[in-house]
């Protein structure tokens, strides 16, 4: 197992946290998926999800809109447009990647 990585169980199907790496391409390519790789940076704000479904290509949801996401650009996740929101349906709490909510202030 790797050590920089959790595994446990959500309504959803395996949360994973930590640095799991080219991982997350490799469950994407052998689980029934979608694969949700989260991502953030507590320094800036930047809060992104990228959907892997199999070997198709990824799509990302970000919050940096008009920004080249990097991967095609989805306006949400199950239906949610907030990193808040994003987390709930995704059964991840906010505290398993770091997550604080910013004013707009910084």
């Amino acid at each position: 197992m790797n050590a920089r990585i959790a595994v446990r169980a959500n309504r959803l199907g395996t949360l994973v946290t930590g640095r799991p790496g080219d991982l997350v391409i490799d469950y994407a390519a052998e689980l029934p998926g979608p694969v949700y790789d989260i991502m953030y940076n507590s320094s800036t704000g930047w809060f992104s999800v990228t959907v892997f479904t199999g070997l198709d290509q990824p799509r990302r949801w970000d919050n940096r809109p008009g920004t080249d996401p990097g991967y095609p650009r989805i306006d949400n996740i199950l239906g949610a447009s907030t990193p808040m929101a994003i987390l709930a349906v995704l059964d991840v709490p906010p505290d398993a990647i770091g997550y604080v909510v910013r004013s707009l202030g910084g």
